[in-house]
């Protein structure tokens, strides 16, 4: 474990297997899971650059496309109209489904 430690704070993007391939290479024998139940008893993680995809955009939170289609999709394709127990969709939404009606390719 120390010696885990010592190649984290080398190289704080290595995983666990780049660490067991670092380890291998100086005579230790680890498989990549005991590598990774070692790395999570200590608390290391690797260090990289993750997606950022729940990140604010100017308007407002991003929009999940699938969840919108999915709870608001006959609202906005026209399927139903206002009234009792249908969902009332915004004005800007409304012409963002229009545009996407007259853009879509017809099969």
């Amino acid at each position: 474990m120390r010696r885990i430690d010592e190649l984290h704070l080398e190289l704080p993007f290595a995983g666990a297997r780049m660490l067991r391939d670092l380890l291998r290479a100086k005579g230790f024998t680890a498989g990549r899971k005991h590598m990774t139940a070692l790395m999570r008893s200590m608390g290391i993680t690797a260090l990289y650059r993750r997606p950022n995809t729940s990140s604010l955009t100017p308007q407002g939170p991003p929009i999940n496309l699938r969840n919108l289609f999915r709870s608001m999709g006959p609202a906005l394709f026209g399927g139903a109209r206002s009234g009792a127990g249908s969902v009332q969709t915004p004005a800007s939404t409304r012409r963002w489904a229009a545009t996407l009606r007259a853009s879509a390719p017809r099969l």
